[in-house]
């Protein structure tokens, strides 16, 4: 039988993931003594725990601020083929670690532009933030399985850093083709969960936008103003705030929010 060696893939699942760890890092973590102590979820509530292990996901609680999953549910063996013990140990670089080479180069450029972009919006609207993932892993046999990742931020501290993040893994391998698979990050919009843009339609929004609309759009996306925009492009204020207000018109965007996860979605950025 075909086994996965997860110390030969450990070093460039820790390396293509650093730069995610680096920015959950940048956060100023407060000590707060109201937050909720996730670690105890599993002892406390031995009920909630022998549900979720036998439930058809897993679900875990994942501490942003050590990378470590301070709960995972005990159900991951019979649905990955990896025993729940190997997720405590490591914590979220294993998951890098399992994952198709391909979909963990996508999967980490994606997720860092999201955090980013979650990182910037307005303390009051982190908690709950949404979004998803999809992924191949590979198993302990040698063959893959499709996995769609729901995730929420479940909790912040009193300066509004992002703490925990409760995660759901469901396998979707039955629903879709294999052959032509593409790892994604969706973000929830306010009328509900992204769906994943096929590749012709991302070549149509790109397509809407100009050279100089998309570098407005990287921009926007990395948090500069329209002033700073202007001078680093040598451009006046008043052209910036005119591209962006064609781009939100273009893209259908309600906001520079719903502009920053169109260009995610589309992979304009």
């Amino acid at each position: 039988m075909k086994t996965t060696n997860l110390s030969k893939t450990a070093s460039p699942a820790a390396d293509t993931f650093q730069n995610l760890f680096s920015v959950w890092q940048t956060q100023p973590f407060v000590p707060d003594t109201n937050l909720v102590n996730y670690e105890d979820l599993g002892h406390s509530n031995q009920a909630l725990s022998m549900i979720l292990g036998h439930g058809p996901c897993i679900t875990w609680v994942l501490d942003i601020r050590t990378q470590q999953f301070v709960f995972i549910s005990d159900n991951t063996q019979q649905l990955i083929g990896y025993e729940s013990g190997l997720f405590r140990k490591d914590g979220y670089v294993v998951l890098g670690k399992l994952m198709q080479p391909e979909d963990r180069k996508i999967l980490a450029d994606q997720t860092l532009k999201l955090w980013k972009n979650m990182l910037l919006l307005p303390v009051g609207k982190r908690q709950g933030y949404c979004f998803s993932r999809k992924y191949r892993i590979r198993k302990p046999d040698g063959s893959f399985v499709c996995l769609f990742e729901q995730n929420k931020v479940l909790q912040i501290d009193s300066n509004g850093n992002i703490t925990h993040v409760l995660g759901t893994c469901t396998d979707i391998s039955e629903l879709v083709k294999l052959q032509n698979f593409e790892a994604t990050v969706q973000v929830v919009a306010d009328a509900g969960v992204a769906r994943p843009v096929p590749q012709e339609e991302q070549e149509t929004a790109k397509t809407k936008l100009s050279e100089r609309e998309k570098e407005i759009v990287r921009l926007v996306a990395e948090g500069l103003s329209s002033k700073l925009i202007a001078d680093q492009l040598f451009i006046s204020f008043h052209t910036v705030n005119t591209h962006r207000k064609n781009i939100i018109c273009k893209t259908h965007s309600k906001n520079t929010g719903g502009l920053v996860q169109y260009a995610i979605s589309n992979r304009i950025i």
